[in-house]
C-alpha cells in the first residue's frame, strides 16, 4: 500500500539506523523526548530504541491527554450517564480508559448508561437535535489540537438554539506540561537537551505558540520542529535556522530553501551567504 508499506520497510529502517550511527558521536550523549503517547507506542512496538546507538536515548514525555486522564474525570462522565441519564458522547479513545474499581465507559454502557462513540463533536450536536427531550453531553478530551472542533460544536449548538447540548470539557494544555518538564530538568540526569516536535503546536493559538517558543529559549534548549504552516519567526526567538522543503508533484527530488531568523526579520540565505558560513 502506497505510503504505508514504505514506512514499514525493515531495510529502509536499517539504512536510516546505519546513517544515524555514522552521524552520532559515540563520545557524546543524545537525549530526545517524544511528546505524544502514540510516538512512545510506535517506538516500543517496533523496537526502534534497540537499533539506535547507545549514545542516543529516547525519553518519554507527558503522553497523550487520553492516557493521562485523571480517574476522577472518567468517574464524573460515568455518573452523568448512569445517574443523570444523559446521552454521553465521546471519542472512541476514551471508551477503554480505566476508571475507579476497574470500570470504564464501555462497562458503563453495559450497565445501562447511554454512552455513544462519535467521530466529530458535530455528531453530538446532531444527536441533540434528534433527541430534544434528552440532555446530550459531549465529553471533550485532547490537547489544543482537538479544541477547535469542540468550540465549533458549541457555536453550532448556540446557532441552532439547542438547550439540551452541553460540554464536559476535559481538554488539557501542552504549555503547562512542557513548563513542568523544563523547570524540573536541571535536577534530573535524564533531562532532554534536544526537543523534536512533529507538526508542532498544530491547532494551538498564536499566544500559546509564542509562549512555547519562549520557554524553550529561556531554558536554553535546542529544538527541531517540522510543520506545514509554522515558520517559528516569533519575537520570543532570537535566532532560528529555517529550511523550507519543496517537492513538485510526483517528483523524485526535494528542493531546500534556507532562511535565517534574527529575532526581527526572516532573511533568505543566498549561495554567497552560505559560502561565507
Amino acid at each position: 500500500m502506497k505510503y504505508v508499506d514504505e514506512y514499514r520497510s525493515g531495510e529502509t529502517a536499517k539504512g536510516i539506523a546505519a546513517r544515524i550511527r555514522e552521524e552520532a558521536d559515540p563520545k557524546r550523549e543524545y537525549r530526545f523526548m517524544e511528546f505524544c503517547g502514540g510516538h512512545t507506542h510506535v517506538l516500543s512496538r517496533w523496537g526502534l530504541g534497540d537499533i539506535l546507538p547507545e549514545s542516543i536515548r529516547m525519553i518519554h514525555g507527558p503522553g497523550c491527554p487520553v492516557c493521562v486522564m485523571p480517574i476522577g474525570r472518567i468517574d464524573m462522565a460515568m455518573n452523568l450517564a448512569l445517574n443523570e441519564h444523559v446521552i454521553l458522547c465521546t471519542y472512541a479513545d476514551a471508551m477503554r480508559v480505566p476508571a475507579s474499581k476497574g470500570r470504564s465507559l464501555f462497562k458503563c454502557r453495559a450497565e445501562g448508561g447511554d454512552v455513544r462513540m462519535i467521530y466529530s463533536p458535530m455528531d453530538a450536536v446532531k444527536i441533540a437535535r434528534e433527541n430534544p427531550d434528552r440532555q446530550v453531553v459531549f465529553f471533550a478530551i485532547g490537547f489544543e489540537t482537538t479544541t477547535p472542533p469542540t468550540a465549533a460544536a458549541i457555536l453550532a449548538a448556540k446557532r441552532l438554539g439547542l438547550k439540551n447540548f452541553s460540554v464536559f470539557c476535559c481538554h488539557v494544555l501542552t504549555p503547562a506540561a512542557m513548563e513542568h518538564i523544563l523547570l524540573t530538568a536541571p535536577d534530573r540526569p535524564d533531562a532532554p537537551k534536544l526537543i523534536s516536535l512533529d507538526e508542532a503546536f498544530a491547532g494551538v493559538d498564536e499566544t500559546n505558540i509564542r509562549d512555547m517558543f519562549r520557554l524553550m529559549v529561556e531554558f536554553e534548549f535546542n529544538f527541531m520542529i517540522n510543520s506545514q504552516i509554522l515558520w517559528g519567526d516569533y519575537d520570543t526567538v532570537p535566532a532560528l535556522a529555517i529550511y523550507q522543503l519543496i517537492r513538485p508533484e510526483n517528483a523524485r527530488f526535494v528542493s531546500v530553501i534556507r532562511y535565517l531568523w534574527n529575532g526581527k526579520k526572516k532573511v533568505l540565505v543566498t549561495n554567497q551567504m552560505a559560502q561565507r558560513g
